[in-house]
């Protein structure tokens, strides 16, 4: 028994002194903490990668193709992105390209492929185009009233009498 106890010894020694007597204990607690500790860089580059993906996606793969899709979901490695059919299509011949700035821009390899979704749902998020601007309403001239307020008010009046007879 002596033996072993010593081959024990022999084994585990160290250079600092070891308190033998004192009880480990292996609370969740510990494992907890240490686990926080390890992972909690790997999670905030990832969170980091994924928002400055979100946020300068039209910088990252041009004005063009930025206001036509949008980066979806971004999962081990595979890029979905949002887009019209047509726009995936023409997007299709340029992954390649693709892929390389994702990566030249976020520092390091996050996007190894990428994935079309054509999803009206998805794409419901695109920001909308912007309405045409309307025609400045062209006043109608009163020429027998007296000039103030009221007669810019009436003209004003009735310029917008005659867009709406335009328009039906």
């Amino acid at each position: 028994m002596n033996e072993e106890q010593s081959s024990q010894d022999e084994y585990y020694s160290t250079d600092y002194p070891v308190n033998k007597s004192a009880k480990r204990s292996y609370d969740m607690h510990q494992i907890a903490g240490t686990i926080q500790r390890v992972t909690r860089p790997i999670f905030k580059q990832k969170i980091i990668s994924n928002t400055q993906l979100m946020t300068d996606w039209s910088d990252i793969i041009g004005h063009h193709y930025g206001k036509l899709s949008f980066p979806y979901r971004l999962a081990n490695g595979t890029l979905t992105i949002a887009c019209t059919s047509t726009t995936a299509a023409e997007m299709q011949y340029i992954t390649i390209n693709l892929i390389q700035k994702i990566n030249i821009y976020c520092g390091r390899t996050i996007v190894k492929n990428i994935k079309f979704l054509s999803n009206r749902n998805a794409l419901a998020s695109l920001p909308k185009k912007p309405s045409l601007p309307t025609r400045p309403l062209v006043p109608v001239q009163i020429d027998n009233f007296p000039k103030g307020p009221l007669q810019e008010a009436l003209a004003k009046l009735g310029g917008q009498l005659q867009h709406q007879k335009k328009g039906k």
